[in-house]
């Protein structure tokens, strides 16, 4: 498995996750897969990926928040880098708009934070 996660993601890995996400002091903006470092947002075989790092977000900023004072600040970049480590066609082109996509997880993210607003 070269530590790869298995889809779904085992009890194993998601346990080891929650453990460094317990730990995290700031959090990266993008989705990866078992095979792929970054994946392009709205692929109809990436919503699994997409999901379980919202998740995986939502839980990491709920340890976050009960550490830190309430005007505290949390880092998370976007980070979508661009060819050659973003995924492109056999032309060198981007499969994505990254900037869009980037977007996209900022949205996200948001809805992630005002929904733990709310929970207070």
């Amino acid at each position: 498995m070269a530590r790869e996660f298995p889809e779904p993601v085992d009890t194993l890995s998601n346990n080891l996750i929650d453990r460094i996400l317990k730990r995290s002091a700031a959090f990266q903006g993008r989705i990866g897969s078992r095979k792929q470092v970054q994946i392009p947002l709205d692929f109809p075989q990436n919503p699994y990926w997409e999901r379980l790092f919202s998740a995986w977000w939502e839980q990491g900023f709920r340890y976050w928040r009960a550490r830190n004072a309430e005007d505290a600040v949390l880092n998370f970049p976007c980070e979508l880098g661009p060819p050659p480590y973003a995924i492109t066609t056999r032309d060198g082109c981007e499969l994505s708009d990254r900037w869009q996509k980037g977007l996209v997880i900022k949205k996200r993210v948001e809805k992630i934070w005002q929904k733990l607003d709310l929970e207070i």
